[in-house]
């Protein structure tokens, strides 16, 4: 257990890309273990969505996508990250960069440390603070003036922490004077932050949806649909296959390349066709792409579901899209034999096991009713 605690006394982190859920906890070698790992839960990183933490934390390593850069004043290598992403995460910057937006430039935001500018980023995309805690004063600052309300608050609420931390290193200086070790670290998310990530991407596929221009900044490429052009983000868009093979074929026909970088020089759009494809149907794929959850409108029907389940299966969409509207069909009432044998159609079609399952059991207890 003392070995336990100085480990993370020096930096250690219990990180979701290491453990799901509570298993640091339950997978702990005794009681004394869980109980250390307990007491510094601040520190543990519990993902209860960890589908959208792999989301979210794909979207930040994309090169083609990042078109913004931070910069720590004590070095000139570039943090590149979505502009797009910052101006939706950041209402502090959002006049700057619609400004800039507006210029034709895409400009660059200097911070005082490149670790900082690292820092930032991750809690930009992924909601969560991985810091050295001498630097928290300085990251609350710079939640501060980029408008992060959520990151300050997040930040201040870890003060008892790092009180009791200091208090803890101080009783194992002995220890830890003989090793080379780094920096204790601050490492801290919440569910509320997290959550804040994909409310604020909501509010992307919204302006694109509703054409706010205001608020729709950077988009960089076109989707033409049946009656309708919606001027969307490849940060989003290339979650589908389809439409990095679309760009991935651009880039092999050195043509493409040359009307690409004229059509960027003109401030034109990446375009794609899909003008089989309705606009009501594109708008509900584009939410679910956008958030990564199925959350239709009051009013959607069954027929509706179903486009945009052709719609992912067309656009080669992540396989769990399909697990979304699935979950949405088994709450539909089953109240019209017409309804049932409709579902039992799609459940075919589309191999949903769950959905006919549902159906299937719904009809056998209406039988021995």
């Amino acid at each position: 257990s003392d070995v336990v605690q100085f480990l993370l006394e020096a930096g250690a982190v219990c990180d979701v890309d290491t453990f799901d859920r509570e298993r640091c906890f339950y997978a702990a070698l005794n009681l004394q273990v869980r109980t250390i790992l307990q007491t510094y839960g601040d520190r543990v990183l519990v993902s209860h969505d960890n589908r959208f933490y792999r989301f979210i934390s794909s979207l930040r390593v994309d090169p083609a996508v990042a078109d913004f850069a931070l910069f720590g004043e004590d070095t000139h290598d570039r943090v590149m990250l979505s502009a797009a992403i910052l101006s939706a995460r950041s209402p502090g910057l959002h006049g700057f960069l619609k400004r800039s937006s507006d210029l034709g430039r895409r400009g660059y935001v200097q911070v005082k440390t490149q670790t900082l500018a690292k820092a930032l980023k991750e809690y930009i995309y992924r909601g969560s603070v991985d810091i050295s805690e001498d630097e928290a004063d300085e990251f609350i600052r710079a939640g501060e003036a980029f408008g992060m309300d959520s990151l300050v608050r997040l930040l201040e609420e870890s003060s008892p922490l790092r009180l009791r931390h200091q208090e803890k290193r101080r009783k194992f200086a002995p220890l830890r004077g003989a090793v080379n070790h780094r920096n204790p670290r601050l490492v801290l998310a919440d569910d509320t932050s997290r959550e804040e990530v994909r409310v604020d991407f909501s509010l992307i596929v919204n302006a694109v949806i509703h054409e706010d221009l205001s608020r729709n900044l950077f988009a960089d490429a076109s989707v033409r649909t049946r009656e309708r052009t919606f001027q969307c983000h490849k940060v989003f868009l290339r979650r589908c296959e389809y439409f990095r093979l679309h760009d991935h074929f651009d880039e092999l026909s050195g043509q493409s390349k040359l009307k690409s970088r004229q059509s960027s020089a003109r401030g034109q759009l990446k375009e794609y066709n899909l003008e089989d494809v309705s606009p009501r149907t594109f708008e509900e794929f584009l939410r679910i792409l956008y958030t990564d959850k199925f959350h239709p409108e009051e009013g959607t029907d069954l027929e509706l579901a179903v486009e945009v389940l052709q719609l992912s299966d067309m656009l080669l969409a992540p396989s769990h899209f399909k697990g979304d509207i699935e979950n949405w069909m088994t709450k539909i009432p089953f109240e019209q034999d017409a309804l049932i044998g409709d579902l039992l159609e799609v459940s075919e079609v589309f191999d949903l096991n769950q959905l006919r399952s549902t159906v299937v059991q719904y009809v056998k207890d209406r039988v021995w009713e």
